[in-house]
């Protein structure tokens, strides 16, 4: 019979598993050129801004577990144990010595475990890979594959395991759904009617109508807004950006464009409104974004300007000149804009600046 001590404990234990996963929400991702919706519970999501070829879905939770979901197109009839022994192994063989733990069949899914022995990274210096060697001293990597007609889903979790359990990253894997889903064409379909006319008073009854039959979708907040900006209801705008940052975290925008839309938008609504940390955050989101993805140069050279702009105005002089060159780097167009901006006044003389503008 189990000591009062013992039930405290365990009650204690339940309790914990109950809240963790009542606070899990679904993540929802697509599947490109198929009619599928993808979700998966996770904890405080954070995506990454830009995915890898074939990544659906890539992030971490806040607690320490990084995520990524890839497709691969598969024969039809080929079943998960199969892609198990094809993916799992040569993962584990390319990305570094592993020591395969376990194999384990949930249901449909396969999965493989495997800690983290002696990672594999080209190119790396001492420090880099000292610090990756201790990063993975307690990491496992929990990978599950599943096929669906002639798709293979492969799922990848790691996490430090001395602060998570085994059974929390199987029922991560476990928790993964793949139901029919209109959603990604009919949004499709209503952006190419808005962008064909955007001026047309009725695209904000349009995204709205959309809106209430899915909740959920980050680009149809991030075209409303456009309609909010275009009416001058700076506060509207606002609104529907941070919903679209809000519906980010669990149905991520793919579309760098539009993720980078919504960091400018709102590091501009910040500088506007003087509320410069708010504004450095999101500005600085932006840049970074424009400069790691195939979004074109301008984009990159406003997010610097607009920087300048701002290290300017909080007495930054330094970082103002720096992010100044690097928009004229970027685009020449810059130059003539230091004239007329009065915001560089006590800049103009710096050295630096003085060089890169002929003087």
């Amino acid at each position: 019979m189990a000591t009062p001590k013992q039930v405290k404990f365990l009650a204690l234990a339940i309790l914990v598993t109950i809240s963790c996963n009542l606070s899990a929400k679904p993540i929802k991702c697509f599947v490109p050129f198929k009619p599928w919706a993808v979700t998966i519970d996770l904890n405080d999501f954070e995506p990454w801004d830009l995915l890898g070829h074939n990544t659906i879905l890539g992030g971490h939770t806040k607690d320490g577990i990084t995520i990524s979901i890839l497709i691969e197109a598969t024969k039809p009839g080929t079943t998960p144990t199969e892609m198990r022994k094809l993916y799992g192994y040569r993962y584990a063989n390319d990305s570094g010595q592993k020591q395969t733990i376990e194999e384990i069949d949930l249901n449909d899914i396969a999965v493989i475990t495997y800690k983290w022995v002696t990672p594999n990274i080209p190119d790396a210096n001492e420090a880099e890979k000292t610090l990756a060697k201790e990063w993975t001293q307690n990491t496992w990597g929990f990978n599950g594959y599943i096929v669906k007609d002639d798709t293979t889903f492969d799922i990848h979790l790691s996490a430090d395991m001395s602060k998570h359990t085994k059974i929390q990253m199987l029922d991560i894997i476990k928790s993964l759904r793949i139901t029919p889903s209109r959603e990604p064409e009919e949004s499709s379909n209503l952006f190419k009617i808005i962008e064909a006319n955007p001026e047309s008073q009725q695209n904000e009854k349009l995204l709205k109508d959309f809106i209430e039959k899915y909740p959920t979708n980050p680009g149809a907040y991030c075209y409303l807004a456009d309609c909010s900006r275009q009416s001058r209801q700076l506060q509207d705008n606002k609104t529907a950006y941070l919903k679209a940052m809000e519906n980010h975290k669990i149905q991520p925008l793919t579309d760098p464009v539009l993720l980078f839309k919504c960091y400018y938008s709102l590091g501009m609504y910040y500088d506007i409104t003087k509320e410069y940390a708010k504004s450095e955050q999101y500005h600085k989101l932006g840049y970074n974004l424009a400069k790691k993805s195939r979004i074109p140069t301008p984009y990159t050279a406003s997010s610097a300007y607009n920087l300048a702009i701002l290290y300017a105005q909080i007495n930054q002089p330094d970082k103002s000149v720096d992010f100044l060159i690097e928009a004229i780097r970027l685009s020449p167009k810059y130059k003539d804009k230091v004239k007329d901006n009065s915001y560089f006044d006590k800049i103009k003389d710096n050295p630096r600046l003085k060089n890169i503008l002929g003087k």
